[in-house]
């Protein structure tokens, strides 16, 4: 049996983020759901935090690209039933009542189908959305999938899920505050505004007329203030954060 109450205090346990995140993605798949995502589908200005889709997410990488490169967050079914509710729901649902909304072009209703499609082919096939709304009034969403479908929905999960995302959602946002915004050096700005262009450590310390060491303690340094990994997810955070503007990227 699937103890709800473990799991919530696991994640309201969590001492970071990505802990939060880890533990909240550890618990749904012993309910049987592969991936999940948050996404924060207004501004976040309570925490600092501008619009962004897979905020947290393990959803595929190459997906995840081609989702944004196609423009779906416009489309997406499940992005529309969390703006226009607050209840969980079965991605399933969020078709069926994105079809019936008399707003909805059929060219819209179209490109929302072969999204779904091609988020199954990506082994997105089936899921879970979750509304949520900070004290802030600000708009997230948590979604949840399998990689195959579902034979039959199951409320059970749908509550269980629900509560658990409320407790991540939290949890997680409760690591972000606008009041106590770490600062940057220039420096470090430097470095993660050339990493976004795509530019190695021995590019960035050329152009910076730096030592390759000088680069990589940067970055050490940058790890810490982000409690990130690597440096894709450095310059991810940094770009959510407005560390670095996104007009300085090449097109």
């Amino acid at each position: 049996m699937f103890d709800l109450g473990g799991a919530i205090e696991g994640i309201l346990g969590a001492q970071t983020a990505a802990e939060a995140f880890e533990s909240f993605c550890l618990d749904t798949r012993r309910l049987g759901y592969n991936h999940a995502c948050l996404t924060l589908i207004t501004e976040h200005p309570s925490v600092g935090l501008t619009q962004f889709h897979g905020f947290a997410t393990d959803y595929p990488e190459d997906w995840m690209k081609y989702y944004m490169a196609e423009g779906y967050f416009a489309v997406d079914p499940v992005i529309h039933s969390c703006l226009s509710g607050r209840l969980p729901f079965f991605w399933d649902d969020a078709v069926a009542k994105q079809k019936r909304d008399a707003g909805l072009s059929e060219a819209l209703l179209n490109t929302s189908r072969q999204l779904m499609h091609q988020a199954a082919d990506a082994g997105l096939a089936s899921g879970i959305g979750i509304p949520l709304v900070s004290r802030a009034g600000e708009v997230a969403a948590v979604g949840v999938s399998r990689e195959m479908r579902s034979e039959a929905s199951s409320f059970q999960e749908l509550a269980e899920v629900n509560l658990m995302a409320g407790a991540f959602y939290e949890r997680f946002m409760s690591f972000y505050s606008a009041e106590n915004a770490v600062s940057y050096t220039p420096r470090e700005v430097d470095v993660l505004s050339w990493s976004a262009e795509g530019k190695t450590d021995q590019d960035i310390a050329t152009i910076l007329g730096i030592s390759t060491a000088t680069v990589r303690y940067h970055w050490a340094n940058i790890f810490t203030k982000m409690n990130v990994a690597n440096k894709i997810q450095a310059t991810c955070q940094a770009v959510r954060l407005g560390v670095i503007a996104v007009q300085r990227f090449k097109a």
